[in-house]
């Protein structure tokens, strides 16, 4: 049964049922509208219209296994990829127009074809600062120590010096 958005398209706190090739979710309407031109916020708004099964819930008829962790996405913005293909994922992430994950999901990809060593990482770490130490002797002679890199060692590295008096 062809419909609108009947009873969907008043307030944002509604709870919308769904029946994803057989498999019922239960979500609010704010969580499938954050995306605007997806393809929840045209269903939602009856830009599309809707199928409902015998429960009234909407009828989409795509993979529940695949939607679940899309509907995941959509609740907490976060992605979980433990057990599920991300290229079928994409794929139904793109049916949606879910934009960012298809996104999130197109670097996993990237990530996945290329291997580890293939990534560098760059980085400075600044030598550790040392505190000079002055230990007074008033019998003993003082005595200066100089250690560290003279000006054309140091180069675009600095200069390290440590100053001691003993």
């Amino acid at each position: 049964m062809a419909g609108n958005c009947s009873g969907f398209c008043a307030g944002s706190g509604e709870i919308v049922q769904l029946n994803v090739g057989g498999t019922r979710f239960s979500t609010s309407r704010q969580t499938l509208m954050w995306i605007p031109d997806s393809f929840f916020s045209s269903l939602l708004s009856g830009r599309i219209s809707t199928l409902r099964d015998e429960t009234g819930a909407i009828f989409i008829d795509r993979d529940p296994a695949a939607f679940a962790p899309i509907l995941n996405f959509l609740r907490t913005k976060e992605l979980d990829l433990r057990g599920v293909s991300i290229n079928v994922l994409r794929h139904e992430a793109e049916f949606y127009g879910i934009t960012p994950l298809v996104r999130r999901l197109l670097l996993c990809e990237e990530l996945e074809r290329s291997s580890c060593g293939s990534v560098l990482f760059h980085g400075y770490l600044p030598s550790p600062g040392i505190p000079s130490r002055k230990i007074s002797c008033t019998s003993a002679p003082t005595t200066e120590v100089r250690t560290g890199q003279s000006g054309s060692e140091a180069g675009a590295q600095g200069s390290q010096w440590i100053h001691a008096r003993y």
